[in-house]
């Protein structure tokens, strides 16, 4: 009787393992499942921010370019500018150095 009791008890324990083994491994399925659908989900979210950032990033350059060339069209007529005042203030110096002589 002790026999077969023990038999009975084994089997029983080796029952409730292996339902605990199959419901193991169905949790580590679904975790799986999710875990790859949440790489997913953050990848394409991470794409999508990188594509936002490159087209700001390029909208940037272009503007960058389009301020430093305006800003050396303005240096430039600046020193153009520059260098008629001063010219003309070397006309007007002579001019009025020949009518005071």
């Amino acid at each position: 009787m002790v026999n077969r009791y023990r038999k009975s008890s084994t089997k029983l324990f080796m029952f409730r393992l292996m339902q605990q083994l199959n419901k193991m491994r169905s949790e580590l399925h679904e975790h799986r499942y999710y875990l790859e659908q949440n790489v997913d989900q953050r990848t394409e979210h991470l794409t999508r921010r990188i594509e936002v950032l490159e087209a700001c990033n390029a909208a940037l350059c272009s503007k960058l370019v389009s301020t430093q060339k305006s800003l050396e069209n303005r240096t430039s007529r600046y020193a153009d500018s520059t260098d008629n005042a001063s010219k003309i203030r070397l006309v007007n110096a002579r001019a009025g150095s020949t009518l005071q002589s």
